[in-house]
Protein backbone atom coordinates (compact mmCIF):
# COMPACT_ATOMS: atom_id res chain seq x y z
CA UNK A 1 0.00 0.00 0.00
CA UNK A 2 2.97 2.37 0.37
CA UNK A 3 4.23 1.95 -3.18
CA UNK A 4 3.61 0.59 -6.63
CA UNK A 5 4.46 -3.02 -7.53
CA UNK A 6 5.82 -2.29 -10.99
CA UNK A 7 8.23 0.29 -9.59
CA UNK A 8 9.30 -2.11 -6.81
CA UNK A 9 9.92 -4.87 -9.37
CA UNK A 10 11.94 -2.49 -11.56
CA UNK A 11 14.06 -1.46 -8.56
CA UNK A 12 14.57 -5.07 -7.36
CA UNK A 13 15.64 -6.25 -10.80
CA UNK A 14 18.10 -3.35 -11.05
CA UNK A 15 19.74 -4.42 -7.78
CA UNK A 16 20.15 -8.13 -8.58
CA UNK A 17 18.49 -10.90 -10.49
CA UNK A 18 15.82 -12.17 -8.10
CA UNK A 19 12.69 -14.10 -8.99
CA UNK A 20 9.54 -11.98 -8.84
CA UNK A 21 5.95 -13.18 -8.70
CA UNK A 22 3.20 -10.57 -8.81
CA UNK A 23 0.23 -11.26 -6.53
CA UNK A 24 -2.29 -8.54 -7.27
CA UNK A 25 -5.86 -7.51 -7.90
CA UNK A 26 -4.75 -5.69 -11.08
CA UNK A 27 -6.05 -8.07 -13.73
CA UNK A 28 -6.05 -5.93 -16.86
CA UNK A 29 -4.20 -7.48 -19.78
CA UNK A 30 -1.78 -4.54 -20.05
CA UNK A 31 -0.91 -4.89 -16.32
CA UNK A 32 -0.13 -8.58 -16.72
CA UNK A 33 2.00 -7.89 -19.80
CA UNK A 34 3.79 -5.05 -17.97
CA UNK A 35 4.65 -7.43 -15.13
CA UNK A 36 6.16 -9.93 -17.53
CA UNK A 37 7.96 -7.18 -19.44
CA UNK A 38 9.61 -6.12 -16.16
CA UNK A 39 10.95 -9.65 -15.71
CA UNK A 40 8.38 -11.28 -13.45
CA UNK A 41 8.42 -15.07 -13.48
CA UNK A 42 4.65 -15.18 -12.96
CA UNK A 43 1.64 -12.93 -12.44
CA UNK A 44 -1.20 -14.16 -10.22
CA UNK A 45 -4.44 -12.21 -9.83
CA UNK A 46 -6.89 -12.32 -6.94
CA UNK A 47 -8.81 -14.40 -6.13
CA UNK A 48 -6.42 -17.34 -6.36
CA UNK A 49 -6.03 -20.88 -5.07
CA UNK A 50 -3.46 -21.17 -2.28
CA UNK A 51 -2.43 -24.64 -3.51
CA UNK A 52 -1.79 -23.32 -7.00
CA UNK A 53 0.11 -20.28 -5.66
CA UNK A 54 2.34 -22.53 -3.53
CA UNK A 55 3.01 -24.78 -6.51
CA UNK A 56 3.90 -21.78 -8.68
CA UNK A 57 6.37 -20.59 -6.00
CA UNK A 58 7.86 -24.08 -5.77
CA UNK A 59 8.38 -24.21 -9.55
CA UNK A 60 9.99 -20.75 -9.59
CA UNK A 61 12.36 -21.67 -6.77
CA UNK A 62 13.38 -24.90 -8.54
CA UNK A 63 14.23 -22.88 -11.66
CA UNK A 64 16.16 -20.28 -9.69
CA UNK A 65 19.86 -21.12 -9.55
CA UNK A 66 21.21 -21.79 -6.10
CA UNK A 67 23.77 -19.35 -4.84
CA UNK A 68 26.05 -22.01 -3.36
CA UNK A 69 29.74 -22.44 -4.14
CA UNK A 70 31.88 -25.59 -4.21
CA UNK A 71 35.30 -25.82 -5.84
CA UNK A 72 36.48 -28.95 -4.02
CA UNK A 73 38.41 -26.95 -1.44
CA UNK A 74 35.84 -24.41 -0.29
CA UNK A 75 32.18 -25.33 0.03
CA UNK A 76 29.56 -22.72 0.90
CA UNK A 77 25.92 -23.56 1.54
CA UNK A 78 24.31 -20.16 1.96
CA UNK A 79 20.79 -21.38 2.73
CA UNK A 80 22.11 -23.63 5.49
CA UNK A 81 24.72 -21.11 6.70
CA UNK A 82 27.47 -23.72 6.36
CA UNK A 83 31.03 -23.14 5.22
CA UNK A 84 33.64 -25.88 5.05
CA UNK A 85 37.26 -26.00 3.95
CA UNK A 86 38.61 -29.39 2.87
CA UNK A 87 35.56 -30.97 4.50
CA UNK A 88 36.13 -29.29 7.87
CA UNK A 89 33.57 -26.86 9.26
CA UNK A 90 34.60 -23.21 9.18
CA UNK A 91 32.75 -20.83 11.49
CA UNK A 92 31.65 -17.53 10.00
CA UNK A 93 29.80 -14.64 11.56
CA UNK A 94 26.41 -13.47 10.27
CA UNK A 95 28.10 -10.46 8.66
CA UNK A 96 30.67 -12.71 6.94
CA UNK A 97 27.85 -14.91 5.68
CA UNK A 98 26.05 -11.86 4.24
CA UNK A 99 29.34 -10.83 2.60
CA UNK A 100 29.70 -14.30 1.08
CA UNK A 101 26.14 -14.16 -0.21
CA UNK A 102 26.82 -10.85 -1.96
CA UNK A 103 30.10 -12.08 -3.43
CA UNK A 104 28.73 -15.40 -4.69
CA UNK A 105 25.52 -13.96 -6.09
CA UNK A 106 27.62 -11.38 -7.96
CA UNK A 107 30.60 -13.54 -8.99
CA UNK A 108 33.06 -11.73 -11.20
CA UNK A 109 31.34 -8.37 -10.74
CA UNK A 110 32.94 -5.45 -8.99
CA UNK A 111 31.03 -4.64 -5.82
CA UNK A 112 31.93 -1.10 -4.85
CA UNK A 113 32.48 -0.13 -1.25
CA UNK A 114 29.24 1.86 -1.27
CA UNK A 115 27.18 -1.01 -2.69
CA UNK A 116 28.49 -3.42 -0.07
CA UNK A 117 27.99 -0.93 2.75
CA UNK A 118 24.40 -0.29 1.69
CA UNK A 119 23.54 -3.96 1.22
CA UNK A 120 25.20 -5.17 4.41
CA UNK A 121 24.59 -2.47 6.97
CA UNK A 122 22.39 0.38 5.79
CA UNK A 123 19.28 -0.92 7.52
CA UNK A 124 17.41 0.95 10.19
CA UNK A 125 19.70 3.94 9.89
CA UNK A 126 22.79 2.05 11.08
CA UNK A 127 25.42 3.05 8.56
CA UNK A 128 28.94 1.67 8.95
CA UNK A 129 32.10 3.07 7.36
CA UNK A 130 34.52 1.56 4.85
CA UNK A 131 36.93 0.52 7.62
CA UNK A 132 34.37 -1.90 9.12
CA UNK A 133 33.90 -3.42 5.67
CA UNK A 134 37.65 -3.85 5.20
CA UNK A 135 37.99 -5.50 8.61
CA UNK A 136 35.23 -7.99 7.81
CA UNK A 137 36.62 -8.77 4.36
CA UNK A 138 40.12 -9.31 5.80
CA UNK A 139 38.72 -11.56 8.53
CA UNK A 140 36.84 -13.57 5.90
CA UNK A 141 39.97 -13.84 3.74
CA UNK A 142 41.90 -15.13 6.73
CA UNK A 143 39.35 -17.90 7.19
CA UNK A 144 38.97 -18.91 3.53
CA UNK A 145 42.17 -18.17 1.67
CA UNK A 146 45.68 -19.58 1.57
CA UNK A 147 48.53 -19.36 -0.96
CA UNK A 148 46.82 -21.69 -3.45
CA UNK A 149 43.24 -20.53 -2.93
CA UNK A 150 42.34 -16.88 -3.51
CA UNK A 151 38.69 -15.86 -3.66
CA UNK A 152 38.36 -12.14 -2.96
CA UNK A 153 40.15 -9.50 -4.99
CA UNK A 154 40.51 -5.91 -3.84
CA UNK A 155 40.04 -3.46 -6.70
CA UNK A 156 42.08 -0.60 -5.29
CA UNK A 157 40.03 2.47 -4.45
CA UNK A 158 36.81 0.93 -5.75
CA UNK A 159 35.69 -2.24 -3.96
CA UNK A 160 35.91 -6.03 -4.01
CA UNK A 161 35.31 -8.83 -6.45
CA UNK A 162 34.73 -12.58 -5.97
CA UNK A 163 37.22 -14.33 -8.23
CA UNK A 164 36.76 -17.86 -6.90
Amino acid sequence: PDGEGFELCRWMKSQKDVPVLFLTARDMEEDVLSGYDLGAEDYVTKPFSMKILLRKIEVILKRTPKADFDDGYLKIELNNAKVSINGKKCSVTPTELRLLREFIQNQGQLLTYNILLERLWDTGGQFVDKHALAVNVNRLRGKLEDEQHKYISNVYGMGYQWIG
